[in-house]
């Protein structure tokens, strides 16, 4: 679904951890994704992994935020875009400014949506 430099895309998500030193608040980020998003419920929690999962990192321990708020192929397109989105005028939007989800990779090698 990305299009353009693979190599230009992990240069700008460095440049994105920069910007998210030691300390950061990850997880109010994943928080207010879900406000974001007018979700009533937000789950989370910790899973061994899934050992009969076919992709290996379901089968390792994971860090899980589930929330029932809308997310449209909007939302999940802007996921996929490293600076300020096309919604950075649209108030109470998933992917605002393409910042917070992207934060996690200071805990993880991957997530998934």
């Amino acid at each position: 679904m990305t299009t353009g430099d693979p190599v230009k895309q992990i240069r700008d998500l460095r440049r994105l951890l920069d910007l998210y030193r030691e300390g950061f608040p990850i997880l109010k980020e994943l928080v207010q994704n879900a406000e974001d998003a007018q979700a009533s419920c937000l789950d989370y929690g910790w899973l061994e992994g899934l050992s009969q999962a076919e992709h290996p990192l379901l089968k390792s321990p994971a860090l899980f935020f589930i929330n029932n708020g809308k997310f449209d192929k909007v939302d999940a397109r802007s996921l996929f875009y490293f600076d300020v989105s096309g919604k950075s005028d649209q108030e109470g939007t998933i992917g605002k400014f393409g910042l917070g989800l992207k934060s996690v990779f200071h805990l993880c090698e991957a997530f998934f949506i």
